[in-house]
């Protein structure tokens, strides 16, 4: 049979679609599965590719942010599709009820599994119906009187290692292609990597926390041999960690380096990754600086040391991300940040305190800042928040335009300001961090103008929007 996995994500940023390379993957490691095609909108037209593919079963994975995109999708794949279409991804496992009949029924959680059994029973038995779905853990199907019925939920894979690490061939090979790392200033072959699954802590508008339930390593050994495959086997250069938490135990990093010198790796790549305030010290710092990590991205989400406690439920405070910057760029680390605004609660005096925060990310070199509207997601404290002040609801309709946008400036749904009031003040947030943007921007160019301008030359419409994008829109 054929399986086509579908990828809705935009251009913009050009990462690779790794979770769907994983399905792809484990489908054919486990059952010998090879006649699977990932498409997304990145590089080749949707449906003009499901067309030609013809494929017996389709699968989309989408985000809250997505959702509504992944419904229309789906009804027009209707058009010209007579086949199962399946659901999966973060949104539809945090709110199962949200499914609708455009698809035939959702894979909730971890997909690897449940995607596994579901293949295997439609190469013996064709489309599955409701007598085989009931059977099958973490699934959500329409019941025969037209109700959402959920099976038991799927248990956590119990050895990460048993999930094979994605292989590339099931991804675009333009992925690869050499591309633009601003913060490192540098150009080359870029590819994702996974280290780990799930979060260790609980902030309060996350939803990626209740996917992965926990928070679970893989081992040293299996982290080494997939950079050893994507550095090389791939050509790749830089290397984007996607843990929520890699920076969250010493001695496991300490481990990785030791390993990837054992096997000549050292140096071979350089990495970006995700970091915590309250996990940063000098010697996190020069660990990280031994592995050729270079870039590390906090979310510092308020200049507030009240709203701070609140957001991340008491975890780490506005002096240790002060420390986290001054102490990364002691060891000439990149440092990069997130900051929200419009979170339930926050006052004017609130949000002036975060413009204050950039004022001294400003001073102490950060490289790059960016803000973004607060944003409720389903089975977060966020979402009750809404829920109760009646600005979502869990049979929201999700039809045409997403509902949800970190960009959401004319109209945000947490905040407890005035619109005049919350737009000015963000305003003001946008006006600070611009500079550092521009900056960056600077930089990256004027190191590397040739490459650029030969970037620019074999992709202009690509580069056009991305420039729009970044200096215009953030």
């Amino acid at each position: 049979m054929k399986l086509a996995l579908v990828s809705l994500e935009d251009g913009l940023s050009r990462t690779p679609p790794i979770g769907l390379a994983y399905l792809a993957t484990y489908l054919e490691k486990k059952s010998g599965i090879k006649d699977t095609v990932i498409v997304d909108n990145v590089f080749e037209d949707i449906h003009e590719r499901l067309k030609e593919e013809n494929p017996d079963l389709i699968g989309i994975s989408a985000m809250s942010l997505r959702y509504g995109t992944a419904i229309k999708t789906a009804r027009e794949i209707r058009n010209y599709y007579t086949g199962q279409i399946i659901i999966g991804g973060v949104h539809i496992s945090t709110m199962p009820e949200s499914l609708k009949d455009v698809f035939d029924f959702a894979v909730l959680g971890e997909g690897e599994e449940t995607l596994r059994e579901i293949v295997e029973h439609f190469i013996k038995k064709g489309p599955l119906q409701e007598e085989t779905l009931k059977d099958i853990k973490g699934v959500a199907y329409f019941g025969n009187d037209g109700k959402v019925m959920l099976t038991p939920p799927r248990p956590l894979v119990k050895d990460l290692d048993d999930i094979p690490w994605p292989d590339f061939k099931y991804i675009n090979p333009n992925y690869l292609l050499p591309r633009e790392e601003v913060g490192l200033r540098m150009i080359g072959p870029c590819a994702p990597l996974m280290t780990a699954r799930g979060c260790p802590y609980r902030c309060v508008f996350c939803s990626t926390s209740t996917f992965w339930d926990r928070h679970r390593n893989h081992s040293v050994d299996y982290v080494v041999g997939n950079i050893r495959y994507l550095v090389h086997d791939l050509g790749i250069k830089i290397i984007n960690i996607l843990d929520d938490m890699f920076i969250v135990n010493k001695n496991r990093l300490k481990e990785l380096h030791a390993k990837l010198g054992q096997e000549g790796l050292l140096g071979k790549a350089t990495f970006t990754c995700n970091a915590r305030s309250n996990h940063i010290d000098d010697e996190m710092c020069e660990i990280l600086k031994s592995l050729n990590v270079r870039n590390l991205n906090f979310g510092f989400e308020s200049g507030s040391e009240r709203m701070l406690k609140y957001l991340k439920v008491g975890s780490t405070s506005v002096q240790k991300n002060k420390d986290a910057i001054r102490t990364c760029k002691r060891h000439g680390l990149v440092v990069y940040g997130s900051l929200m605004f419009g979170s339930p609660g926050e006052t004017i005096e609130d949000m002036e305190k975060t413009l204050d925060f950039i004022r001294f990310a400003k001073k102490e070199k950060a490289d790059y800042l960016w803000s973004f509207v607060a944003t409720p997601f389903p089975k977060t404290e966020f979402w009750e928040v809404a829920k109760r002040r009646g600005k979502v609801r869990d049979d929201a309709d999700w039809e045409g335009e997403d509902l949800m946008s970190h960009q959401n400036v004319e109209h945000p749904t947490l905040t407890d300001v005035s619109m005049e009031e919350f737009r000015k003040v963000f305003g003001k947030g946008r006006s600070l961090l611009r500079g550092m943007r521009y900056r960056l921007i600077a930089r990256f160019f004027l190191k590397n103008p040739i490459a650029v301008a030969g970037l620019f030359a074999k992709n202009i419409p690509h580069y056009v929007k991305r420039f729009y994008y970044l200096v215009f829109r953030f």
